[in-house]
């Protein structure tokens, strides 16, 4: 087994990782916001001055972070299966679901640290649910270094190795 397709599996792998836990994070936290939404707008008087629309942003952030999550496990699933492929074709696939796992992240980390941000308002958060949030934040940034780093081993192996090796 070649050097490449070795670093491609543990790339795979780790982005196998990586997704899973922004899904399931993620899919946790937002549950934890509609359970307080719901409750905010059962009992008005819990929530006393407070709009329970106010956790529809960050509801539907997370929703999006579930979205990226879910994806990146396909993604690394076919990068995965697509190992055994020897034809340009996985090549291409291959950089593809890289490319568009690479914006999907990108896009998730930087909508749920501006979320995340707005949620503390700049100030020390903790508790589990800040815990939660926090981890979304890092685990969608590592999904997106680690699909920056899947499209690179494509990249170099596909045009150092013929398309043939490590896809």
């Amino acid at each position: 087994m070649s050097g490449a397709i070795i670093g491609n599996s543990v790339v795979r792998v780790l982005q196998l990782a990586f997704a899973a836990a922004v899904l399931g994070v993620a899919v946790v936290l937002a549950n934890d916001f509609n359970t307080a939404k719901d409750a905010c707008e059962e009992y008005p008087a819990y929530c006393s001055d407070f709009d329970p629309s106010l956790f529809n942003p960050y509801i539907t952030a997370l929703n999006y972070a579930a979205f990226t999550g879910a994806f990146g496990l396909l993604e690394a699933l076919a990068g995965l299966a697509l190992l055994a492929v020897s034809a340009a074709a996985g090549f291409t696939a291959a950089l593809v679901l890289d490319g568009l796992a690479a914006v999907f992240y990108l896009a998730g980390g930087i909508l749920w640290a501006v979320r995340f941000n707005q949620l503390t308002g700049g100030y020390r958060c903790e508790g589990e649910a800040c815990s939660r949030a926090q981890a979304v934040l890092a685990f969608e940034w590592l999904g997106f270094v680690f699909a920056l780093f899947g499209l690179g081993i494509v990249a170099f192996t596909g045009r150092s190795g013929g398309r043939s090796s490590a896809v």
